[in-house]
């Protein structure tokens, strides 16, 4: 998974590693960058989680589409398939997971409260508006926020 992790913010490299960590029998994969969508979850008959997340998107659209996936599997896992893969179940989880990021300072203070914003409504996709501020942000440890 080397791979993923060198597509990611570095300040967000261990709280992913010690996320991803918890779940069994996940695979991520990194692919080539695919028109219609950036990230994809998905369960195996045998039970096996696999996300892939395209290889061309910025760190921190990277982070967000990873916690989209990972939203996603934490939702199967909770409440099986009986649940809207984009229903409150799943907004309820992803908006948790990413304001654990949030507040764990690992977004700059440039784009932390546009993404605090996402959070709070999550859509099903990813605005071209919100992936244009992920993307017009360089990783930079010295200007995370606090308190929002």
């Amino acid at each position: 998974m080397r791979g993923l992790y060198s597509l990611l913010p570095p300040e967000a490299e261990k709280k992913c590693s010690d996320l991803i960590a918890g779940y069994n029998n996940l695979t991520i994969k990194t692919v080539h960058s695919r028109k219609r969508t950036l990230g994809n979850y998905r369960q195996s008959s045998n039970g096996e989680h696999l996300i892939t997340i395209n290889d061309n998107l910025s760190p921190y659209t990277t982070l967000v589409v990873l916690i989209h996936e990972i939203a996603h599997l934490e939702t199967r896992l909770r409440y099986g398939r009986a649940v809207s893969a984009h229903g409150k179940e799943w907004k309820q989880t992803y908006t948790t997971l990413l304001k654990s990021f949030i507040y764990s300072n690992i977004f700059p203070k440039s784009i932390a409260e546009n993404v605090m914003l996402h959070a709070l409504k999550p859509q099903a996709t990813i605005s071209k508006e919100f992936i244009g501020i992920l993307n017009s942000c360089q990783t930079d440890k010295n200007s995370t926020i606090n308190n929002l």
